[in-house]
């Protein structure tokens, strides 16, 4: 009896993994797991956090600019201000260095006293977070007049030297996107080469050259 209680077959261990319910079980302890330990670390110490200490000058005008000092910055990816009862406004800002933005105050910004907001995200997979991060003192948005209309359009059009290389192709796309959306007026173009166009610039048939080898126009 020994021997045939020797030869029967063991159970193998941990035998409800052999089942589809404890499968599913068991990979929805890791999940569980997994997303509680990512929960943990985004909402603790996981990964530096910004700090957010000074703001320079502390009153602006529309159009000005106004430095954010502090440390770890480049983790900012959205910049809002928010105050007066309204809904943040989010604002264009531009990483200086780990410890400077630049925030620049358009004209959409209503005058008054703001706080201002940063949001970031932890530098790991998976924990990113839009965590809030405010800065004290508060930033003033002076109230100013309402800033002058642009200079009326000349009565001719503004005539664009439409050079044949790309760089200026771009420019010049910016250049007249601007002058007609912007201000209204209207452009024309005289398509050549750079040499005959600098003579027709020189001699007032148009008025936009953007870009030239200096050297090479010494004499005209």
């Amino acid at each position: 009896m020994g021997s045939d209680q020797s030869q029967q077959p063991r159970r193998p261990r941990l035998a409800w993994l052999h089942s589809i319910p404890g499968i599913v079980s068991f990979i929805g302890v890791l999940l569980a797991a997994g997303f509680s330990g990512i929960y943990i670390c985004n909402n603790t110490v996981c990964g530096p956090e910004p700090i957010l200490d000074a703001i320079d000058p502390l009153e602006v005008a529309h159009g000005e600019e106004a430095g954010l000092f502090g440390k770890d910055l480049n983790l900012v990816f959205e910049v809002y201000l928010s105050g007066l009862g309204r809904d943040p406004i989010r604002i264009y800002h531009i990483l200086e260095n780990e410890s400077k933005l630049t925030l620049a105050v358009p004209w959409s910004v209503p005058p008054g006293e703001y706080r201002v907001e940063a949001r970031w995200r932890k530098p790991i997979p998976l924990a990113w977070s839009k965590t809030l991060v405010q800065v004290e003192p508060k930033l003033v948005v002076k109230d100013e007049p309402t800033p002058p209309p642009p200079p009326p359009c000349p009565d001719d059009p503004i005539v664009f030297a439409d050079l044949d290389w790309n760089s200026v192709r771009m420019q010049n796309t910016i250049a007249k996107f601007i002058i007609t959306e912007g201000y209204g007026c209207e452009i024309d173009g005289i398509e050549g080469s750079a040499t005959p166009l600098f003579q027709s610039l020189i001699a007032g048939n148009l008025h936009v050259f953007l870009e030239l080898w200096l050297p090479n126009y010494i004499d005209e």
